[in-house]
């Protein structure tokens, strides 16, 4: 009964409580409406007193929901609770501490992503990331050796990084000692990346480039050996020519020796064939004129046909050096011809390669041993294993902004 009495005492002590604190919030607000901070401490030993002090406006509601609370704390038995609330303005300040985001270490990001494609990535010469892959937007199927460390690499940075796209490249980085490793870092085995070599020694960073090396140089020497059967069968021609002038040169002079025995009749064409008469009166002596005027004319003649003979053995003599020119000349093709025909034979067989193969360093197992991640050709696809196939080291630090 005495703790009913009390009970019934408590609240007519909260309704007592709320009248003064309305009272004193309607006074407060009129002399500084700036200012509307409330603090109640309330409990039910001196709710009365503390009531008296609070400087809000929300003053009421909180000391009968902390009277209530302190009213039924007694009833059941219970120590009752002091609570202190404060109000600044219509809202409260929540002091939770801020989440603190916690900073990944890249170099374990890069071996986590290397180390979940493990099986994951079958081995295909020539594969690279698309970009949807790097977005991861799309799950790469099939990449090689240098796709692979491209894609891990790009997908950490959420970015294609195309100096990681070839061996070749990739030796390019910065080096580092075997001690210096750290899990993240590169190896390369050969440490010059994978080249190609044309038939001349001369490398390249693609097959492709050392094939076109190498076909261009084939088109070279076609091109040489075409200009050169063009111009064998040039001279070919001319000699035919030669030689058909030749026979010409010949048939004229056996025509001219012909005409050397030809006899002249002067007396035909020098006496009038209408005076018969006259004819009849030509004298002994006369003919011994005409006679010797013939041996005259016909020694002119043979003359003539001499030096006409003599020009075309000239000319016959000149068409044989020429044609002995063009026979050099072509026997001079014939072995330019052989030479390029076996040099070109170089430029057809298969390039010369070394292969280079990269990885990613992920640090060392219990036992010690260097642990790596890589996409073999050889094991078809993503492994992470225990290797030393890799020898020349590199630091992966410009890829790993944190």
């Amino acid at each position: 009964m005495k703790r009913k009495f009390m009970i019934y005492g408590l609240i007519g002590g909260v309704c007592l409580l709320a009248g003064v604190a309305a009272a004193g919030s309607g006074t407060l607000n009129k002399s500084d409406n700036k200012r509307n901070e409330t603090v109640s401490v309330v409990s039910y030993k001196n709710m009365e007193d503390k009531g008296k002090s609070d400087k809000s406006a929300n003053a009421t509601t909180g000391a009968v929901s902390t009277t209530t609370e302190a009213i039924t704390s007694y009833a059941s038995g219970r120590k009752p609770e002091v609570s202190l609330r404060m109000n600044k303005g219509n809202s409260q300040k929540k002091n939770k501490a801020a989440d603190k985001k916690v900073k990944k270490n890249p170099r374990k990001e890069i071996v986590k992503i290397a180390k979940k494609y493990k099986g994951k990535i079958t081995y295909l010469w020539g594969g690279k990331p698309t970009d949807a892959q790097i977005k991861g937007k799309e799950q790469p199927k099939k990449l090689d050796c240098s796709g692979f460390i491209q894609f891990v690499y790009s997908k950490y940075n959420k970015k294609r990084i195309e100096s990681l796209g070839s061996t070749i490249s990739i030796s390019g980085l910065p080096k580092i000692k075997k001690n210096e490793l750290q899990p993240g870092d590169i190896g390369l085995r050969n440490g010059t990346g994978s080249l190609y070599f044309d038939a001349d020694g001369k490398s390249y960073s693609e097959p492709g480039m050392a094939q076109d090396a190498n076909e261009s140089k084939e088109k070279s020497f076609d091109k040489k050996i075409k200009a050169r059967k063009t111009k064998k069968t040039q001279l070919k021609d001319r000699i035919e020519e030669k030689k058909d002038k030749i026979s010409e040169y010949k048939d004229k002079i056996t025509a001219l020796n012909g005409k050397k025995d030809e006899v002249i009749d002067i007396s035909e064409s020098e006496i009038s064939s209408d005076n018969d008469e006259q004819q009849e009166e030509i004298s002994e002596e006369k003919e011994q004129q005409d006679q010797q005027q013939r041996i005259e004319q016909q020694k002119k003649n043979n003359e003539k046909i001499n030096a006409l003979i003599k020009s075309y053995n000239e000319k016959i003599k000149k068409c044989q050096a020429d044609i002995n020119g063009y026979s050099e000349r072509i026997n001079k093709y014939d072995k330019q011809l052989k030479r390029l025909k076996k040099q070109r034979k170089k430029y057809k067989k298969d390039i010369e390669e070394s292969i280079d193969h990269v990885g990613i360093y992920c640090g060392k197992n219990k036992k010690g041993e260097a642990t790596w991640c890589h996409c073999s050709s050889s094991k078809g696809g993503v492994v992470y294993e225990m290797t030393d196939i890799f020898t020349h080291y590199y630091s992966a630090n410009d890829y790993l902004s944190e």
